[in-house]
């Protein structure tokens, strides 16, 4: 189920990062609420941390 959503997040992700950026260095659910998280990318080459929204995670 996690790698499903995890999976899912990627290619949300992949709609929001402007073209020309390089493959992120890392990626990572970060906590914003109670219960609740979103699914964050760092890029290096740009300095650019990109993250999804924030939604319920049981």
């Amino acid at each position: 189920m996690v790698r499903s959503i995890s999976a899912l997040a990627d290619r949300l992700l992949s709609r929001l990062v402007p073209a020309g950026h390089a493959d992120a260095a890392s990626c990572y659910y970060e906590q914003c609420g109670a219960r609740h998280s979103r699914y964050c990318c760092y890029y290096p080459d740009d300095g650019v941390t990109i993250c999804g929204s924030c939604v319920y995670r049981p």
